[in-house]
């Protein structure tokens, strides 16, 4: 898969839409997850997943290869994330991180309520620790990839993971 990945990626690169379809194929899930994970919002998600593609199809010949592929989306995702983030918190929406409710009509019928709990200690942390943690337990990114989406030092990320995990650890003490 990593050489047909790469493959798409040059060719992308080259103006292919065809390839950057299978690239959208392969990580619209992973950067949906994300996305839902940092706004809480099934639509805000949707809406972040289609505008990362549409700014990973517009700027591809500036990927530059110095990250991973994903590294790159997540940090696109990442930044518009927190983009609508702030606006909402600017325009004051009540915009309540701290709440995951997971729509009744969502495919999520599978969540439990260990993971309902596990989304609403999340939404405690600071975006960069939730980042952190979602990133590195739901996306298996190393600390480095972590580092490079949030734009901050190895040791950074580390210390926002390390707090994240903390705070989750205290938040869900009480759960059986």
């Amino acid at each position: 898969m990593k050489q047909k990945e790469e493959k798409w990626i040059n060719e992308a690169v080259q103006g292919s839409n065809r390839a950057f379809a299978k690239l959208v194929k392969i990580y619209t899930g992973m950067i949906f997850k994300l996305t839902y994970n940092m706004t809480g919002n099934l639509e805000d998600a949707k809406d972040i997943t289609q505008e990362t593609f549409t700014r990973a199809f517009i700027n591809i010949s500036s990927f530059n290869r110095k990250s991973k592929f994903s590294t790159w989306l997540y940090r696109i995702a990442y930044n518009k994330s927190v983009d609508l983030l702030r606006k909402k918190s600017r325009i004051n929406t009540g915009l309540d991180e701290s709440k995951f409710n997971i729509p009744e009509n969502s495919s999520k019928k599978f969540y439990t309520g260990k993971q309902d709990a596990i989304e609403k200690a999340l939404g405690t942390l600071t975006q960069n620790q939730k980042t952190a943690v979602v990133l590195y337990y739901y996306h298996n990114c190393s600390l480095k990839e972590i580092a490079e989406v949030l734009g901050c030092a190895h040791s950074t990320a580390r210390v926002h993971l390390f707090r994240g995990l903390k705070k989750l650890k205290k938040e869900l003490k009480d759960f059986k």
